[in-house]
C-alpha cells in the first residue's frame, strides 16, 4: 500500500539506492511510475506492506516501510532487490553499485570509487569535513543525517588511519 512519504513514521525502515549520475526528468518520471506500481502491490506473506518513497537530488531513491503492521520479510526484501535490478535493466542506469560513494563537492554531487578515497585523503585532495551521502541510514528519522562529513558514520571508520596520517 503506497502512502505519502511525509506520513511514514520516523521509525520506518529505509533503503537508499544511488544512481551514479544525475537523472533526467524523463528518467525520474518513468522511475516514479514504476516504483508506485511496485509499492502498490508489494506484499510480505500475502499481507500488504505500507510503503513509500521519494527521489532526492535527482539521484537517490529512498524507500520506506512502516513495519508496525507488516514487516519486510526476507522474501519481500528479495522482491524489492529484484525489482531494483529490473529498474536498472529497463531504465539503463545503475542503482545497486555499492562500490561508489556520492560526495557533495562545490555544490555538485559526484560519484567517486570507494577504493580511491583513502588515496585522495592521503594526497590531501579531500579532508575529513568533505560531505558524503550515507546510504547506510536505516530509519526515516535519521535522514536528517543523510549528508555528513567523512569524519562521521561508517566511512569515518574506513578512513580513520588516513585522517590520522594526514594530520601529522
Amino acid at each position: 500500500m503506497l502512502i505519502r512519504f511525509e506520513d511514514m513514521p520516523g521509525h520506518s525502515r529505509v533503503w537508499i539506492f544511488q544512481a551514479e549520475r544525475t537523472l533526467g526528468e524523463g528518467e525520474e518520471m518513468m522511475l516514479d511510475i514504476l516504483i508506485r506500481n511496485f509499492l502498490e502491490d508489494w506484499t510480505s506473506h500475502q499481507r500488504t506492506i505500507r510503503a513509500s518513497y521519494e527521489i532526492r537530488h535527482h539521484r537517490f531513491v529512498i524507500l520506506a516501510v512502516d513495519e508496525d503492521q507488516v514487516g519486510a520479510s526476507g522474501c519481500s526484501i528479495d522482491k524489492l532487490f529484484r525489482f531494483v535490478q529490473s529498474l536498472e535493466s529497463e531504465l539503463g542506469f545503475v542503482l545497486l553499485d555499492k562500490q561508489k560513494i556520492a560526495l557533495q563537492q562545490a555544490g555538485e554531487i559526484v560519484s567517486v570509487p570507494l577504493h580511491t578515497l583513502k588515496e585522495k585523503v592521503r594526497a590531501g585532495e579531500m579532508d575529513k569535513e568533505e560531505k558524503y551521502f550515507d546510504l547506510m541510514i536505516a530509519q526515516k528519522e535519521s535522514l536528517g543525517e543523510f549528508l555528513k562529513p567523512l569524519s562521521s558514520g561508517w566511512l569515518a571508520r574506513h578512513l580513520s588511519n588516513e585522517f590520522k596520517d594526514h594530520a601529522r
